[in-house]
């Protein structure tokens, strides 16, 4: 693989049912026991679990995972509440990025709105000093 590229992106299925899928898609159901499906999603979604896929997958043009060789995985598995905790905090860092996000659209718009009205004359810059 080369830089930048990845195996596909990963997706935590909550839903029950029956489920049709690409034969290229793998289908991971972990022991709960020993990792939380959020932590393995987590995982496989971060710089460290493309590294970990790379180093077991075969082909060069188009890179491919068995279901057997996910076996190899090198994943470090923390004990079940360290997973949780650090599930919640991924989750938390994500909400402060999406609110800071939101926050930096907004004062686009309103520094947009104040260098319009500045510039077109139809907003005063404020001195200090009283104009009466």
């Amino acid at each position: 693989m080369r830089k930048g590229e990845s195996l596909g992106a990963t997706s935590e299925v909550t839903a029950e049912g029956d489920f049709a899928y690409s034969d290229d898609l793998i289908r991971l159901a972990p022991d709960v026991q020993r990792v939380l499906p959020s932590f393995l999603q987590a995982f496989l979604a971060s710089r460290a679990g493309a590294r970990a896929l790379q180093a077991i997958s075969t082909g060069r043009s188009i890179p491919r995972i068995s279901p057997r060789d996910l076996g190899h995985l090198d994943l470090w598995l923390p004990p079940l509440s360290v997973q949780a905790h650090i599930v919640e905090s991924i989750g938390q860092i994500g909400e402060l990025r999406s609110v800071a996000s939101d926050f930096h659209q907004s004062l686009d718009r309103y520094a947009d709105v104040f260098r319009e009205g500045l510039i077109s004359g139809s907003l005063r810059p404020f001195t200090g000093r009283s104009h009466g």
